[in-house]
């Protein structure tokens, strides 16, 4: 009996021993699985771009609407943010502030925004909110992202951005002339059973496009297009806008290296043309003393 008391202690022993054991293993492969993540996170090196005061002008809102559908209006059912986007004049975004909203690491930092639109009819709307150029946390979301990304990169590093990558670095005109842009598209398709209270069976295809300048992450250019398949209609819409001012850049100018160019240019021509005309009397003068001489 006794021999039996001991067998079964050892075997406890050695069943704990081996417990503790497979915790300790599984404790230290859970740390080294978060310092993986918290190193490939950090790796990203996201940077804020702007600053606090900087602000951005932008202009040249277009809303475009077209269906087969004799019945359709401006605005499709559901899309009446068609009519606001084409009664905008123009739409500012002022950062507010720039701070770090999730300590304590420094370099997931919050862009707060405030935006101002001013529709044609003179009225505006003030709207403001923060994003995290890290996580892409916050209302303002592909306002603002990291500065310096390259192609391949996530626009934000949260788990619900690992699809959302910068397709490629490109170079596009903007008011300082041609930048560095990171540009990135969405495809998507989803079915559309219900709308504005009525059933329906149709699907509904968007296509956005964003470019965001490379230098300080702020969104330049957008344009999105919506296809729209109910029953034996088809319903297209698209709303565009891009930046036209701010105050990191300004509308190039003529260069002065022209003026003494082009002066120096006239100064040649009126030397040569009165070098010619000189010329030209001083030959005829003496031609016609040849012709004529002089009577003595």
């Amino acid at each position: 009996m006794d021999k039996e008391k001991r067998l079964y202690s050892r075997g406890c022993k050695s069943l704990m021993s081996n417990m503790k054991r497979k915790s300790v293993l599984l404790l230290f492969s859970a740390s080294l699985l978060c310092m993986a993540v918290m190193a490939s996170v950090v790796a990203q090196d996201r940077l804020v771009g702007v600053s606090e005061g900087d602000w951005f002008r932008y202009g040249y809102f277009v809303a475009y609407c077209s269906s087969n559908d004799p019945n359709a209006t401006f605005h499709p059912p559901g899309l009446a943010r068609l009519r606001q986007t084409n009664e905008t004049e123009w739409m500012l975004w002022s950062v507010q502030n720039v701070s770090s909203t999730e300590p304590p690491f420094p370099q997931w930092e919050a862009v707060f925004l405030e935006i101002v639109t001013h529709y044609s009819d003179g009225t505006e709307n003030t709207a403001s909110g923060y994003i995290s150029v890290n996580f892409g946390s916050g209302i303002m979301v592909s306002k603002v992202i990291s500065a310096n990304l390259s192609a391949g990169d996530s626009v934000y590093s949260g788990i619900h951005y690992s699809d959302s990558k910068i397709i490629q670095t490109i170079n596009r005109t903007y008011p300082d002339g041609a930048r560095e842009t990171n540009y990135r598209n969405r495809t998507r398709r989803v079915d559309v059973v219900r709308m504005n209270g009525e059933t329906m069976n149709g699907t509904m295809d968007e296509i956005v496009h964003w470019y965001w300048d490379r230098a300080t992450g702020v969104l330049v250019e957008y344009s999105s297009e919506i296809v729209m398949h109910i029953g034996n209609y088809t319903s297209t819409s698209s709303t565009s806008y891009r930046l036209i001012e701010s105050n990191l850049w300004t509308v190039q100018e003529q260069s002065t290296w022209l003026t003494p160019i082009m002066i120096l240019t006239i100064l040649a021509l009126i030397t040569v043309t009165v070098s010619m005309l000189v010329y030209k009397r001083k030959h005829k003068s003496c031609y016609q003393d040849k012709l004529h001489p002089t009577k003595t």
